[in-house]
């Protein structure tokens, strides 16, 4: 039964968690530039390492602190990244994570509604409709 659903965290706590990704985020923006597109050791290697760091087996309880993730994140994933918003790379095509793109897919992220067609998406199907118009324009 849906009123038995308990979610991961309660309201308070993804206020707060959601707070510290906005810090990260902002920070991960606003210092792109000191950052490698890519690390050259990681783009030489052309290895998966990243067993190396993370269990191969589930985990049976999460990281002992939502900083703990953040740190892991930096630690093990951002290194191992192409960095596709890095003003120095101009391959494949623009990402979208501009400050107000980033607004938007939040937006988006708490409906939760996919646009495949008018049926399951009325207002997403006749907003891209309008948009198109624009564009056309």
């Amino acid at each position: 039964m849906l009123s038995q659903y308990k979610p991961g965290m309660d309201g308070e706590e993804f206020r707060l968690r959601a707070k510290e990704v906005i810090d990260y985020m902002v920070h991960y923006r606003d210092t792109a530039f000191k950052r490698p597109v890519i690390e050259l050791n990681i783009l030489k290697s052309k290895v998966a390492d990243l067993n190396k760091f993370i269990p191969l087996t589930v985990p049976t309880h999460g990281q002992d602190s939502f900083k703990d993730v953040l740190k892991d994140l930096d630690e093990f994933i951002v290194p191992r990244l192409l960095s596709w918003d890095h003003p120095h790379f101009f391959g494949y095509f623009p990402a979208g994570n501009t400050y107000p793109t980033i607004l938007a897919d939040m937006l988006s992220d708490i409906y939760n509604n996919i646009g495949f067609s008018w049926s399951s998406g009325p207002a997403l199907t006749e907003l891209e409709m309008i948009m198109m118009d624009w564009w056309g324009e």
